[in-house]
């Protein structure tokens, strides 16, 4: 069985080995840098879209 990455963790889980002993404990993401990832998301799906408008201008 495979441990699960850290990036999938939730705030706060607890990563241990096969017996059960504490190997890491996951730090808490602050929701700032949550809000920033998903800007950044919305920013890159819009420049995107611009790109798009641009290789196909509008026929009238």
């Amino acid at each position: 069985m495979s441990s699960p990455s850290l990036s999938a963790l939730v705030p706060g889980d607890q990563v241990t080995d096969a017996l059960g002993e504490l190997v890491l404990d996951v730090p808490h993401r602050r929701a700032w840098t949550r809000h920033v990832g998903e800007l950044r998301l919305m920013a890159a799906v819009l420049e995107d879209a611009l790109n798009v408008l641009r290789k196909c201008p509008r026929s009238r």
